[in-house]
């Protein structure tokens, strides 16, 4: 974060809650190390831009278990990359390498119950 007149640096303990707040807005619930509460609003378009960001600066690590069986896939900065369709009313957020595999993590809000619900995909290309 720049420093200037009207920044403030926080250390951020805990985030105690994700949610879309409205349609294209992301609602962080965080706990400083004071246990002051704070909640930061981002548009899907500003966190896009922050995660698109992270193939080039970190390797992309994914790992899933089961009870019989585990897969590992690991691949290098740039060989990645971070995708979000804009046009989706929901946030669904894609973790891909150029051959296809990765990762699908979708956010979502039943209509009915209200009911916050997560979908995760894993493809293996």
């Amino acid at each position: 974060m720049p420093h200037g007149a009207n920044a403030m640096e926080l250390e951020i303990a805990d985030i105690t809650a994700v949610c879309v707040a409205e349609p294209n807005v992301v609602q962080l619930n965080l706990r400083d190390r004071d246990e002051q509460g704070w909640t930061v609003r981002l548009p899907l378009d500003v966190l896009d831009a922050c995660l698109r960001r992270l193939s080039g600066e970190r390797v992309l690590e994914l790992r899933a278990e089961t009870p019989d069986d585990h897969a590992r896939l690991t691949c290098p900065t740039r060989a990645w990359e971070f995708c979000r369709d804009p046009a989706s009313p929901e946030p669904t957020f894609s973790f891909r390498t150029r051959d296809g595999r990765g990762l699908e993590v979708g956010f979502n809000l039943d209509p009915v119950t209200a009911v916050p619900t997560l979908a995760v995909t894993l493809a293996a290309g």
